[in-house]
C-alpha cells in the first residue's frame, strides 16, 4: 500500500524552492553589479594615480567614496537576501 501523498507539503517545497531560486538569482545579479562597480573603482584609482599624478587617495576622495558607499550597499543587500536564503 503506497503512503498517501501530501500535496500541500508538495506544493508548499515547491514555492519555497522557487522562492529559493529568485533571491539566488537576485544574490547573482547583485554581485554582478558589484564586480562592474570594481572595476570602475580600480580605473579610478588608476586614472588619479597615474594621469593626475596624487600621490594618496583615501575614501573621502568624491569619485571614491561615491563607489564604496555604493558597494557598501550592494554589499549589504547581498547578505539580507543571502539570510532570507537561509531562513527558506
Amino acid at each position: 500500500m503506497r503512503p498517501k501523498v501530501s500535496w500541500k507539503r508538495h506544493k508548499e517545497k515547491t514555492k519555497d524552492m522557487g522562492e529559493k531560486g529568485v533571491r539566488r538569482m537576485e544574490v547573482i545579479r547583485l554581485e554582478h553589479q558589484a564586480e562592474k562597480l570594481f572595476a570602475r573603482l580600480g580605473t579610478k584609482v588608476f586614472e588619479i594615480f597615474v594621469e593626475k599624478k596624487q600621490e594618496t587617495i583615501s575614501q573621502s576622495t568624491p569619485s571614491i567614496k561615491s563607489l564604496m558607499q555604493q558597494l557598501v550597499e550592494i554589499d549589504r543587500k547581498i547578505e539580507d537576501k543571502e539570510k532570507r536564503i537561509a531562513n527558506l
